[in-house]
């Protein structure tokens, strides 16, 4: 590794028995924090969660477009459901889906490679998330279940705000 020299403002006279700059002189080499090349495992496991659900967002899209293609001749008769209503939006619901899975992908990939910007972005998609979980949990009709809308949002925020995540998405170092 290399040494970066650092060079301090000129020190200023102050009365008393303290130095304010402590016990170095005015030049110093300062050893920097190692560069990593890799992400640390809080921001791997978000990333790997994030390329799961993009993978079956994209089979799920890719399976409405091939219903709504014509594959509804081949599964009548499979499901106790009528799905009959879902061949003439087929295609759109099968793009919107195969639109939020690269989406996803590409997130989950700009987190591994630390960005920040969507560092950000995912911390407040998961707030949202808790915020609307706990809104429809607590005043809507009805009964839902509030703990499984609440399991991967409060996953992320934990896991994104670890010192090592921290430090991944300020300097690449941890």
């Amino acid at each position: 590794m290399s040494k970066r020299y650092v060079q301090h403002y000129p020190v200023e006279e102050y009365e008393g028995d303290y130095d304010v700059y402590g016990d170095h002189g005015d030049d110093e080499y300062v050893e920097p924090e190692p560069v990593r090349r890799t992400a640390p495992a809080s921001v791997h496991l978000v990333a790997i969660i994030g390329y799961v659900a993009g993978l079956a967002l994209l089979a799920a899209g890719v399976a409405a477009v091939v219903y709504a293609l014509g594959g509804h001749r081949y599964l009548e008769g499979q499901f106790a459901v009528d799905l009959s209503a879902v061949t003439g939006a087929g295609i759109a619901v099968g793009a919107l889906l195969v639109f939020a899975a690269l989406f996803t992908l590409a997130i989950s990939r700009k987190l591994q490679r630390g960005r920040r910007w969507v560092r950000v972005l995912v911390l407040l998609l998961a707030a949202a998330s808790i915020a609307h979980t706990l809104y429809t949990g607590l005043f809507a009709v009805g009964g839902s279940n509030v703990l499984l809308g609440l399991v991967l949002p409060v996953i992320y925020v934990v896991l994104l705000n670890t010192s090592a995540a921290r430090s991944w998405f300020r300097r690449h170092t941890y």
